[in-house]
């Protein structure tokens, strides 16, 4: 993936997700967003964007938006912010790859 977090550490790119969301009783999206695109699909015209979520019981989700439109397509993975972030995205981008491209039926790549 290629995107401006390859030069930040996770704890950097937590912090930067879950901005917004400090205090014991915000919960909703993070007010930053990054932006992720995979090296291996370089012809797909569709971007995605990795985000952070808290629920109001205060349970943390790594989330990942598929951009096709207004409503465009979000995988959220559980978060425990020691979650190595890089990890789960590739998980995250593929299942959000693999459902478009089905619900088009196009066919998938592997990525």
């Amino acid at each position: 993936m290629n995107s401006p977090s390859t030069e930040m550490n996770n704890q950097q790119i937590a912090k930067l997700l879950t901005e917004g969301l400090e205090n014991k009783d915000s919960w909703g999206y993070g007010f930053r967003r990054i932006s992720v695109k995979p090296i291996n699909l370089p012809d797909f015209k569709y971007t995605f964007t990795a985000l952070g979520y808290k629920d109001q019981d205060g349970q943390m989700y790594l989330g990942m938006r598929i951009n096709v439109d207004q409503y465009s397509p979000l995988e959220l993975h559980k978060w425990d912010l020691d979650t190595d972030i890089r990890s789960v995205w590739p998980d995250m981008l593929g299942n959000l790859y693999r459902k478009h491209m089905q619900s088009k039926n196009l066919p998938t790549r592997q990525i």
